[in-house]
């Protein structure tokens, strides 16, 4: 499921055995990740999760830091919202109230994220329109476009090529887990990651489990049904089993939908 943190808890139901067990696992999935072509200033023109299509524009560069100067002396608030902004900020904040707990405060930082990335986005879009206007951005600002299609994602965490033989008890240490944001208006250069796209609907959570009996009960139901306890969706999985680098077991369930979410 889509989210910021890779490590996700939630309930496995066995097909007949009708016996609920919760885990933490980790998120596997087919993630690009898309490199600067050049050094500069880069703003976006996606928001986080949107769907982006080859030729679409997803961010600028601009090598001399003019746009930055200039969104710093121009009150980009005076830009009122359009009928379907707003309602897509009202949808967004609705979304939120109903599946609100007050246990997870880590979801008003998601919440908080994804407010900026919607006010970035319009922002940014809203200058856009001005760029031809303003003579003193003339040439120096370069427009890079989506050369892949995919779901767009604004963070790295160094486990985009993790597989699930690779998946071991050491990272589920929250601890030593870190998400590096890849915000706007930044410095980047030639070769730094801007973006990372995922295009696939099928994706896998991964887990050691130290009771081998368990798991083989896991194997022989092969499909289970998962429960996620952070927003209670549940979809089927298919169960398989992999020895990992260190010789634990790890359950594998592999889904065929539902990653944007």
């Amino acid at each position: 499921f889509f989210s910021k943190e890779r490590i996700v808890g939630y309930e496995v139901r066995e097909g007949t055995l009708m016996e609920d067990n919760r885990f933490e696992a980790i998120i596997l999935r087919d993630e690009k990740l898309v490199q600067s072509e050049a050094t500069g200033y880069v703003s976006y023109f996606a928001a986080e999760r949107e769907r982006i299509g080859v030729g679409n524009l997803v961010y600028t560069l601009d090598e001399s830091g003019a746009i930055l100067d200039y969104t710093q002396t121009v009150n980009l608030s005076e830009n009122s919202l359009s009928k379907n902004e707003k309602e897509d900020f009202r949808d967004t904040l609705d979304d939120f109230v109903q599946k609100y707990n007050p246990q997870d405060l880590r979801s008003l930082y998601q919440l908080d994220g994804t407010l900026q990335n919607k006010t970035q986005k319009i922002a940014n879009n809203n200058l856009l329109k001005s760029l031809d206007s303003i003579s003193s951005l003339n040439g120096m600002v370069k427009y890079h476009y989506a050369k892949n299609s995919g779901n767009v994602v604004f963070w790295t965490d160094g486990l985009e090529e993790l597989t699930a033989t690779e998946v071991t008890s050491v990272l589920f240490d929250k601890e030593k887990y870190a998400v590096n944001e890849l915000t706007g208006n930044r410095l980047v250069a030639a070769g730094d990651i801007v973006y990372k796209l995922f295009n696939s609907e099928k994706w896998s959570v991964a887990f050691p489990l130290a009771d081998r009996e368990l798991a083989q009960r896991y194997l022989e139901e092969e499909v289970v049904e998962v429960t996620f306890l952070k927003n209670d969706i549940s979809i089927w999985g298919t169960v398989s089993l992999v020895p990992n680098t260190v010789g634990e077991t790890v359950v594998v369930l592999d889904f065929q939908s539902g990653s944007i979410n």
